[in-house]
């Protein structure tokens, strides 16, 4: 081959190696020292959790509690909350026990519980959802007093797509938005040619009108809809709220669980991260991923109960 030829052919394979790597999301670097790294794992005392309970987070920094532990019991919804350090503080890195900040039991709450944040004037609200897939029916009941803040029916069309995420961040306004995805999964539509659809509901308007949608490119579309994620929407630097997705499964590019952030100040349409972490596992029976929104990058916090306990691994993004 003539040199002129070998080096056409080097750069053609170049080129191509680019484009898998900005379109495939897998291939990322097998080098450990690329990896995230972990804080050391920090530990829920003075309460017992029980099997199967709900982990969320707030991320509105006024509110008495960042971090919340939901839980059924009969008729009756037991929430705990506790207050995280700045996930790139020195207490943060330093701090290995966290203690609970507040404790309340709601009657009976209808619809499915998903999420608490402040509510303006009230406080904590417990954010509960029924009929999720046709026509959602929102209800928000204050953590203080026990009562119905509100009920709204939002107006979100039909779900065409496999799955609908519901997540409540501040989008615009002095109230939390609620924050509606639309996604196909791997399991039934692999090469699906529907792109992801982001729409977020105004707060401000009890959830009925539309504060922002989009539709994330069909590219990084059909990419994202090859294998199942974890996913969740929370500031960073910018004000505006990015979308955050967490490997599930074991067959990534660095054979870790991974971190994809979708950048919410470019209207989801650019990755601001790509990363392997420490963590070797997805989530199973007893482990799930939540975020920690701050103005220094957040954390995504892998959180396991076992025994009745709560303990959490912190991976910080940068």
């Amino acid at each position: 081959m003539k040199p002129g030829s070998r080096r056409g052919a080097v750069l053609a394979v170049s080129l191509i190696v680019w484009a898998l790597a900005l379109f495939d999301l897998t291939l990322l670097p097998r080098v450990s020292s690329q990896y995230l790294g972990t804080l050391s794992p920090k530990r829920l005392v003075g309460a017992t959790v029980a099997p199967g309970s709900t982990v969320v987070t707030s991320t509105d920094p006024t509110s008495p509690a960042n971090l919340w532990i939901l839980s059924s019991h009969d008729d009756a919804t037991r929430i705990v909350g506790a207050q995280l350090p700045p996930p790139h503080s020195g207490r943060g890195v330093r701090r290995r026990i966290f203690t609970p900040r507040l404790r309340t039991t709601l009657g009976t709450v209808e619809g499915a519980p998903f999420d608490i944040e402040a509510w303006r004037g009230a406080g904590p609200a417990l954010f509960a959802l029924s009929s999720p897939r046709r026509s959602p029916l929102l209800r928000l009941t204050s953590l203080r007093t026990g009562h119905q803040l509100l009920e709204s029916r939002v107006p979100v069309p039909p779900l065409r797509s496999d799955r609908r995420d519901f997540v409540v961040a501040r989008w615009a306004g002095s109230r939390p938005d609620l924050f509606v995805l639309d996604r196909d999964v791997n399991r039934r539509h692999p090469q699906s040619r529907r792109p992801w659809k982001i729409r977020v509901y105004s707060g401000e308007t009890g959830f009925k009108k539309l504060a922002f949608e989009t539709s994330i490119k069909r590219s990084i579309s059909k990419q994202l809809s090859r294998r199942d994620w974890w996913l969740d929407v929370g500031v960073r630097r910018s004000p505006k709220p990015s979308l955050v997705l967490v490997t599930r499964g074991t067959r990534t590019g660095t054979g870790q669980t991974e971190v994809h952030i979708l950048s919410g100040r470019s209207g989801f349409h650019r990755f601001a991260l790509h990363a392997g972490t420490e963590l070797p596992e997805r989530d199973g029976l007893t482990r799930r991923f939540v975020f920690q929104s701050d103005q220094h990058g957040g954390a995504v916090l892998m959180t396991e109960i076992r025994h009745g306990r709560l303990r959490l691994v912190p991976v910080p993004l940068p």
